[in-house]
């Protein structure tokens, strides 16, 4: 009689975990909490965009992003440690890049995350990047030796598309990169320093989650079937007209739909030739650009915004110091000062004072308010309202209560 093989017994086993993980309606809280358990405490909102970030790799137009930090602030552990989650195989990390390596890659590239830890190890292949993001191919000639003719061009074509993530500690890239990017940036407030130094005191007294539950996600990754997806109220979203490079952060909007649809397939509708995105998803989508879209359209780092709004609760009619500022925040010389230059370089605070031997003094500028993008997008409950009116999409009601669009723990 033979006997039963136990690594196939283990797959059977864990196919079914990762079966029963997709078809999970709290899926992305259920991350939340197993990658808290991982160590990789508090950036609720970046973790879950980074999770769906590169889940997108599969899809037809993957989602890229640049995650901005100091030196310190998490943001390596940050990716790294969502990207544990994933297929190794389908992960390319990499520190440096020379100028040429993406026109003569080898490996299968397509629907993959490229991953460079620093942006400086990118620089060099950064127009290669670039088209690469735009066409989801990279094809050059080049001119090789021939025995018969001395010469001959050949066609070298790189098949894409993928998922590129990259971190840095410089407060702007190139506009082009910028643009086809989300930018993520790390927090680097004084509760998560508090978070993370409670995580790193419990990694000596409590043992980490085991490897095998890892192992599931991985599975449940695997397990995704690559369909097309169809968002039928994808007519009636509203979305921010300017500044200009909203005309690419408006298809990254639908593409955060699109990843959520797609992550949760197995509870979708739509059947084989495609899924359909329902009202949870534009849920996700919409706590996710809400968190991020007034950095995203105004260029302004989160600590930039809150220098301005604690000069606004505060000084809102008067001018101030950077002591005064600084009394208020709680923050570094360091942090400050660079918060501070990049609101004046922004136009929201101007140097009222400034000379030998005397104190500098800030003043907002009032006929320059922040945007609040915020309110520029329809609430999932708008939306609802308009799908309703319109009578024609089908049973895509939000119902009361939805806990895999929640991101908020």
């Amino acid at each position: 009689m033979s006997q039963p093989n136990p690594d196939s017994a283990h797959q059977e086993a864990t196919d079914s975990e990762a079966l029963a993980l997709l078809k999970r309606p709290d899926l992305l809280t259920h991350f939340q909490e197993i990658i808290e358990q991982c160590g990789c405490v508090g950036e609720v909102h970046n973790k879950t965009l980074l999770y769906l970030i590169y889940t997108s790799r599969k899809l037809e137009k993957p989602i890229s992003t640049i995650v901005k930090g100091g030196s310190a602030s998490g943001k390596s552990s940050l990716v790294l440690s969502v990207g544990e989650f994933f297929p190794p195989d389908e992960v390319i990390g990499l520190s440096n890049m020379t100028a040429k390596s993406l026109y003569h890659w080898k490996e299968p590239l397509a629907h993959k995350v490229l991953l460079v830890m620093e942006h400086a190890g990118a620089e060099a292949v950064e127009y290669a990047i670039r088209t690469l993001l735009s066409e989801g191919q990279l094809e050059h000639f080049v001119t090789i030796g021939d025995p018969a003719t001395g010469f001959s061009t050949q066609r070298i074509r790189v098949e894409g598309p993928i998922c590129f993530i990259v971190t840095t500690t410089l407060p702007q890239l190139d506009e082009q990169n910028e643009s086809r990017c989300f930018t993520i940036y790390a927090d680097d407030s004084e509760e998560q320093t508090k978070r993370i130094h409670t995580s790193q005191r419990d990694r000596y007294r409590e043992a980490r989650i085991a490897a095998s539950r890892v192992e599931v996600w991985r599975r449940a990754q695997q397990l995704l079937q690559s369909r097309p997806v169809r968002i039928p109220y994808a007519h009636l979203i509203e979305f921010p007209t300017k500044p200009l490079r909203v005309r690419r952060d408006h298809p990254r909007f639908l593409a955060l739909i699109e990843a959520s649809a797609f992550l949760h397939q197995y509870q979708r509708e739509g059947g084989a030739e495609c899924i359909v995105a329902n009202l949870d998803d534009y849920r996700v989508a919409y706590e996710l650009s809400a968190h991020m879209l007034p950095g995203l359209l105004e260029t302004l780092s989160p600590g930039a915004e809150q220098v301005i709004e604690t000069a606004q609760e505060n000084w809102k009619d008067k001018q101030f110091t950077l002591k005064e500022l600084r009394e208020k925040l709680g923050w570094d010389r360091k942090t400050l000062t660079k918060r501070i230059n990049e609101v004046i370089a922004a136009g929201y605070v101007g140097v009222v004072s400034s000379g030998i031997g005397q104190k500098t003094h800030y003043q907002l500028d009032k006929d320059r308010p922040i945007q609040n993008n915020r309110s520029l997008l329809l609430t999932p409950e708008a939306l609802q309202a308009r799908i309703q009116a319109s009578g024609n999409l089908g049973n895509l009601s939000i119902p009361e209560e939805t806990p895999h669009g929640q991101v908020n723990p």
